[in-house]
């Protein structure tokens, strides 16, 4: 089993769930996308968001090179992408998962780096199907997919909550 099966699933779950919201809720997504400067529509948020499902599921039932390097390339677009709504300045919301009120932050672009560096390494060496995963652990990999969904809970939260906490926390004279 690949050393990062776990965190490939972590960012696969997330990616997944990102992906789920933006279909279902597109306009944060499009805010965001004009707050950067790009043409956008909400049939463009949905496009989005189905490449995110498309490729997470095809991270977690394949887990393939292919496959993870794929939600890698996301995650690193991702990351520009938040660091472009940082440098546009005004604290555009990042829209990752269907809501306005998440402020782009360094956070974003921080975790961002991290999960697509995460993905990375799994096409370098890539978990393989995840029955497959699941089959080489023991109590037929409940804690593997309990600790991953904690990661990807954990990276959820850090995205949604930090950088609000970091606002408020610095007050109004702090603020760029």
């Amino acid at each position: 089993m690949s050393a990062v099966a776990g965190p490939v699933l972590a960012a696969s779950m997330l990616l997944a769930y990102a992906g789920a919201t933006k279909l279902r809720r597109p306009g944060a997504t499009v805010q965001a996308l004009r707050a950067a400067g790009l043409p956008a529509t909400l049939a463009t948020g949905r496009v989005v968001g189905a490449f995110e499902v498309a490729a997470a599921t095809w991270c977690l039932a394949a887990g393939s090179r292919p496959a993870c390097a794929l939600v890698a390339v996301a995650y690193l677009a991702f990351a520009a992408f938040s660091a472009r709504l940082m440098l546009s300045g005004g604290g555009a919301s990042c829209g990752c998962f269907g809501q306005a009120d998440t402020p782009t932050s360094p956070i974003h672009v921080g975790i961002n780096l991290l999960l697509g560096l995460l993905a990375a390494a799994g096409a370098l060496d890539p978990p393989g199907h995840l029955t497959g995963v699941l089959d080489d652990q023991p109590l037929g990999g409940a804690p593997l997919l309990a600790f991953a969904a904690l990661g990807a809970w954990a990276a959820y939260l850090s995205l949604t909550l930090l950088p609000a906490l970091d606002r408020a926390i610095a007050g109004p004279g702090d603020r760029a």
